[in-house]
């Protein structure tokens, strides 16, 4: 199975060769969304950049093999949030302010501080 993961692998390392090199691959359309506040002031627009159909294919194509092949040999940390199905940041948060509740319970920390 490992020998089908590197071809895979392998493919994808080509494909994104081919794609880094062509102009193509990287043209966008920007369109313009309104926020609020005043129409005529620019800062109250943000940028959306629609692509092309195959680059948000390749993208996806280029993701699930990747979190497969890292989730197959446990190289995601259990505690990981981001780019994980059903884990938010959220659920990070609550964990992590969970963990130091219980350690100040136990009187393994006297403090914890968040800041920002």
């Amino acid at each position: 199975m490992l020998g089908v993961e590197k071809f895979k692998l392998k493919n994808i390392v080509v494909l994104l060769r081919v794609v880094s090199t062509s102009s193509n691959w990287k043209i966008a359309r920007i369109t313009p969304i309104y926020k609020e506040g005043s129409s005529d002031d620019q800062s109250n627009y943000r940028s959306i950049f629609i692509l092309l159909v195959l680059s948000r294919l390749f993208e996806k194509l280029i993701y699930n093999e990747l979190y497969r092949y890292l989730d197959r040999y446990k190289s995601i940390y259990k505690h990981q949030s981001g780019f994980k199905s059903i884990h938010s940041v959220v659920a990070c948060l609550l964990s992590n302010t969970n963990r130091c509740y219980l350690n100040v319970d136990d009187k393994k920390i006297q403090a914890w501080f968040l800041w920002t």
